[in-house]
């Protein structure tokens, strides 16, 4: 550029001081992986977000990956700083290299422009820089004491959903009192799940329910990745060239459910590989991005069951009935147990055993005892099904009461480290009631156990869901460092009561008719060498292999004194 003369140094501060969208275009530089130090140029959708940045105070970005949000963000704080003085701004991400990386782009500008034009940096650091006329930029890792300034005059959040929920709801607590008197914030990110502090802000702004203004930026918005694009219908399989991230809409079927491809987007998730990351980071999508335990495309399959219930019953109307008990089926009732005083709640479900199809549902808030009267009751309408309770904590609460209303069907497992699969244990447990205890036992090693049988059950379509509240938890219910838990701020009682009931289904009651048959196998064996132990076997086999023969099909011989044993303890039967 030709040397200026004073006159024209004046005219371009005041161009530049008016409009960052100037000052990066004539002034702004960025760094190329290939070409290094090269002039900044703007895309239409990046002015759009500057001005957005200028005129709303708060302002919410979804985006793509490589469509330069992050650069353009930076301009944007560099514009900021160099022409208005006694600016404070705070950058964070989920760690403070990467707030750093931030503050890198941003001195690069500054440092490339013209002396004249900015002001003199008088503090340079991996985590700052201060300009002579007393503004600055901090980077900083998420914490709730980052953003805690009276002077705060923007706050930057990078890659949000990558921040652990409850850090992120700590900064915005602390920051939001200071940046309601007059400061700005800018929230950037790709998608990650649902249910996190990100997505609750994006769905708040798009449906108008908070102060930030939405940015959606599409990967199709860029002029070279957006090249030659075709968007294909998922519903009816047409295609067609022509079409808007904003409001996609078939031409044919006239759906919504348009995906768009290029060459460069089929480029990018052959590396991607994983369908999660394609999914947050090319199609902006936040059910399929998070560390979900049950993948969308699963639940989007068993949403096809969901159904209103034919009635809905309770003192609290919270017991959801989609079909009524029929006197020739079997039930399992599974149940977690709350406090019934706090944010969880006591849930179960009525599951019929001859398809795996979910029949009733409740969740509320019951005190323990109150819940056991409940359970009681539901149990007795459906069959006198089997009724599994969560034992742990205050579930064993509910479990006793249970037992000290004389509940017919209880579901019992063994002390201890319960193992579903461990045959040799149960063999001795059926033969010692002092071994077992009432209710489902959950440890560390049940409980990925029981997920993982809510997965499979879920992914196979086994398991015929009904209810919109299970779906709804199946949604947010996560791996969170290699354990299976609700995201912050929502409950997985559903979840669980599910899983438990699905685990002991394929597990519990297949193996205690293994375990049956394994006993009269080794009685036979035995018994081959005296007519006393082959009449054994006969009884034995009359009460395991034909029970409907025999008048209490609990009842077995042993020894040879011919005296029955009561075995209606092992499902918690009681005579009567």
């Amino acid at each position: 550029m030709a040397r200026l003369s004073k006159m024209q140094m004046m005219k371009e501060m005041v161009s530049c001081t008016k409009d960052p969208i100037y000052f990066l275009e004539n002034y702004g530089k960025v760094r190329d992986p290939v070409n290094g130090i090269i002039p900044f140029r703007l895309y239409e959708y990046q002015k759009v977000c500057i001005r957005s940045f200028q005129q709303k105070r708060f302002n919410i970005t979804l985006k793509s990956r490589q469509t330069g949000l992050s650069t353009i963000t930076a301009g944007y704080i560099a514009w900021l700083i160099t022409f208005h003085s006694a600016k404070e701004v705070v950058v964070v991400a989920d760690k403070k290299k990467n707030a750093q990386g931030f503050i890198r782009k941003v001195k690069l500008i500054i440092r490339n422009s013209p002396n004249w034009m900015v002001p003199k940096i008088t503090i340079d650091n991996q985590g700052s820089i201060t300009l002579s006329n007393g503004s600055r930029v901090e980077a900083e890792a998420t914490t709730s004491n980052a953003a805690r300034s009276e002077s705060l005059s923007l706050l930057v959040i990078d890659e949000a959903a990558a921040i652990e929920t409850g850090k992120v709801n700590d900064l915005w607590a602390a920051a939001y009192p200071t940046l309601s008197l007059g400061g700005n914030a800018v929230i950037i990110s790709t998608p990650k799940g649902v249910g996190n502090f990100y997505h609750k802000q994006w769905v708040a702004a798009e449906s108008g329910e908070s102060d930030f203004n939405p940015l959606r930026i599409h990967w199709t918005q860029h002029p070279k990745y957006g090249k030659d694009v075709i968007w294909k219908c998922m519903g009816c399989n047409h295609t067609q060239n022509e079409s808007s991230v904003y409001s996609p809409v078939c031409n044919v079927c006239g759906e919504s459910s348009l995906k768009p491809e290029s060459p460069w987007y089929i480029e990018q998730c052959r590396q991607l590989g994983d369908p999660r990351l394609i999914a947050q980071e090319m199609d902006m999508d936040f059910l399929g991005s998070g560390d979900n335990v049950i993948l969308e495309e699963y639940i989007k399959k068993t949403e096809l069951n969901v159904c209103a219930p034919e009635s809905v019953g309770g003192f609290d109307n919270n017991l959801w009935t989609w079909e009524e008990p029929n006197e020739t089926d079997k039930y399992l009732i599974s149940a977690d147990v709350a406090r019934g005083d706090g944010s969880d709640y006591s849930a179960c479900h009525v599951i019929k055993l001859s398809n795996l199809e979910q029949v009733a549902e409740y969740r509320g808030k019951l005190p323990p005892d109150m819940y056991a009267k409940f359970l009681y009751e539901l149990g007795i309408k459906y069959n006198k099904a089997l009724l599994a309770i969560e034992a742990n904590s205050i579930g064993y609460a509910t479990c006793l009461k249970v037992q000290e209303l004389e509940y017919p069907n209880i579901f019992y497992s063994m002390r201890g480290q319960f193992n579903a699969r461990d045959r040799r244990k149960l063999e001795k447990a059926m033969m010692n009631k002092e071994t077992m205890v009432p209710g489902f036992q959950t440890t560390t090693s049940t409980r990925p156990l029981a997920i993982t049988q809510l997965e499979e059950g879920v992914r196979t379509g086994k398991f015929v869901i009904h209810s919109t509240r299970l779906v709804s938890e199946l949604r947010t219910l996560i791996w969170n460092n290699g354990k299976p838990e609700a995201m912050a701020g929502y409950n997985d009682d559903l979840s669980m009561a599910a899983a438990i009931g699905l685990l002991i289904i394929d597990t519990t009651l297949n193996d205690m008719v293994a375990t049956r048959e394994s006993i009269i196998a080794s009685l036979t064996n035995y018994g081959s060498q005296t007519t006393l132990a082959k009449d054994e076997v006969k009884e034995l086999s009359n009460v395991f292999m034909n029970e409907r023969r025999r008048n209490s099909p609990w009842e077995m011989s042993v020894g040879t004194t011919g005296i029955k044993e009561d075995l209606s303890w092992l499902v918690g039967k009681r005579k009567g």
